[in-house]
């Protein structure tokens, strides 16, 4: 059976802020893990939020354990997309001038 379809949107903020980073300080980002319902479906069967330390690459393999399944049974994923969602203060766009 082939695993749902996994896409993920990061988006920007989610320990992203302005302040710098601390000497061996990890920075995390937040993503949406975003599941379709199997077999090459487009809608969505369930979304959850988690905060990483990088944004999985196309062909990761994600194994989600929540509460109600005893390890080693859970949720296993194969990242199918990645959609970067940004957003940005200027309405304008910028120019370079020579």
């Amino acid at each position: 059976m082939r695993a749902p379809g996994v896409e993920f949107i990061a988006e920007n903020g989610g320990g992203m802020g302005g302040r710098p980073r601390e000497e061996g300080e990890l920075i995390m980002v937040e993503i949406v893990l975003v599941v379709r319902k199997p077999g090459g479906s487009e809608e969505v069967d369930y979304w959850l939020k988690f905060n990483v330390p990088q944004v999985p690459c196309v062909g990761d393999y994600i194994s989600i354990q929540r509460p109600d399944k005893p390890p080693p049974y859970g949720e296993d994923m194969i990242v199918r997309h990645v959609w970067w969602r940004l957003s940005h203060p200027e309405t304008e766009a910028i120019l370079r001038e020579n």
